[in-house]
């Protein structure tokens, strides 16, 4: 006989209990005592009251006061196996079916028949069909000693498997290629950024060759003047009322301020500036007004040169965006004789009018600027600086000659102008190499001298000066 069937008979023997005490007090007492046969009552009774974990535990004390932990070792091992056998069923050997029949219930298993009778009315029959569910595989489910259980036998209704090893790689793949796509992304980022910084870069370096070209200055004047201020409005610049509230402010804070512009100079340079603006303006020399070439260029590019590196860090700290570069003058003014007697001599050579300063053997070129600021065909460019009070002061015979060669080897016509232009240096050098034949008189001042000078192919590759001084002199509005 099955112990099944001698578990089903003997605990038909026994009676009822009417009340069931507190499961947990009952099972401690049983086992206390020893009673298997009662704690399998027991489980009856939990089972009934729809308490499957706590009827499993009072089996498992039963087995365990009966047989000892070796038994109960057992019956584990054996619920293992019969699990492990039944998750894949066998029509022929695993197949468990209840049939009713005229006394009883029967049970087939593995094509064998079983019955068991029905004893104390429709209840124990009843108890009987319950029990022999226990039976089956999705009811009793213990789960081997692990991390997560720690040999923990639960009862469940159903069995509920954990992943299979067949999905396990699908999941795991899904994770490779959502990674995979977030690496992708991320590349894709870091690439559109560095284009973007570059295409950035290059076109900071070339700005100087996308401005617009604007109306020369030419000897018609007024015409022209008006239609190239209508350009440049066009174009970006400052509207007039602005244009001319900065020039009001700026002069009349010159004429407080004895290291500021005289107020003549500063409105005769803005008159360029709206003619020009906005346009490439070249500044040596950082002072009190340039804030204000800075404003009236809007839209344009403004460069500023300085000999001092201190003040440039300086000023580039108090403007924000300002384009400023230092400049080492190897001059000074005690040296102006023989620095113009040798460019003069070398004036077909090192010293000519056209060529890459950069590359010049020349004692007067500057060849120290950021190579792209040689590449710029300037529209403007003011000499204001470096210093030249003192006999040791660097002096603008430098800035004057180099003014005079970029304006001749990149620009179409350029206007230099240069001030303090009442000193020896500053008339000697203009004259050299800006040439008188090329003044404007209109816009100057007896402290600024106003050049409209002609490159490209009008250029004259061989002298700076092809005339007599004071040949023709431009005007203009």
């Amino acid at each position: 006989m099955d112990p099944y069937d001698v578990e089903m008979e003997a605990a038909e023997g026994e009676p009822m209990a009417e009340q069931a005490p507190p499961p947990a007090a009952a099972a401690a007492a049983a086992a206390a005592r020893g009673d298997g046969w009662s704690m399998l009552s027991r489980a009856r009774v939990l089972l009934e009251e729809g308490k499957p974990s706590l009827a499993l535990q009072a089996i498992l004390l039963a087995i365990r006061s009966q047989g000892g932990e070796q038994a109960l070792m057992q019956t584990l091992n054996r619920a293992r196996e019969l699990y492990r056998q039944r998750s894949q069923p066998s029509p022929n050997s695993h197949s468990v079916d209840l049939d009713k029949g005229e006394n009883g219930y029967w049970m087939r298993q593995g094509g064998r028949r079983r019955g068991a009778k029905n004893c104390g009315g429709g209840g124990g029959g009843e108890r009987r069909k319950e029990m022999k569910g226990m039976s089956g595989p999705k009811l009793l489910v213990v789960h081997p000693a692990s991390k997560g259980y720690n040999g923990v036998v639960s009862l469940s209704g159903a069995a509920s498997p954990g992943p299979s090893a067949a999905s396990m790689p699908l999941f795991l793949g899904s994770r490779r290629r959502c990674c995979a796509w977030l690496v992708a992304l991320l590349l894709a980022l870091l690439t559109c950024v560095s284009l973007l910084t570059v295409f950035s870069t290059a076109r900071a370096a070339s700005e100087g060759a996308a401005l617009p070209q604007r109306a020369r200055l030419t000897v018609a004047g007024a015409a022209g003047a008006a239609a190239a201020s209508a350009a440049g409005g066009a174009a970006g610049g400052l509207p007039a009322y602005v244009f001319d509230a900065l020039v009001q402010y700026a002069a009349a804070a010159g004429a407080n301020a004895t290291a500021s512009m005289p107020e003549e100079d500063v409105r005769a340079i803005a008159s360029v500036l709206r003619r020009r603006a906005p346009c490439r303006l070249l500044v040596f020399g950082l002072g009190a007004e340039t804030p204000l070439w800075r404003a009236l260029n809007h839209g344009g590019r403004t460069v500023f040169l300085d000999e001092n590196p201190f003040y440039v860090a300086h000023m580039e700290g108090a403007l924000p965006g300002l384009e400023a570069y230092d400049v080492s003058y190897a001059t000074a003014v005690r040296e102006f004789p023989d620095l113009l007697d040798a460019a003069r001599a070398a004036q077909s050579a090192d010293c000519r009018p056209v060529q890459n300063l950069l590359f010049s053997d020349c004692r007067l070129a500057i060849n120290d600027l950021p190579n792209q600021l040689y590449d710029v065909s300037w529209d403007v460019i003011l000499v204001d600086g470096p210093s030249g009070f003192t006999e040791g002061s660097p002096g603008r015979m430098s800035a004057i000659f180099s003014a005079a060669v970029m304006a001749r080897t990149k620009g179409s016509e350029t206007e230099v102008l240069v001030h303090d232009y009442q000193r020896e240096v500053e008339i000697a050098c203009a004259r050299e190499f800006l040439c008188p034949e090329n003044r404007v008189e209109a816009t100057a001042t007896p402290s600024l001298g106003h050049f409209l000078v002609r490159g490209g192919a009008a250029a004259n590759r061989d002298a700076f000066c092809g005339g007599a001084a004071g040949a023709t002199t431009k005007k203009a509005n």
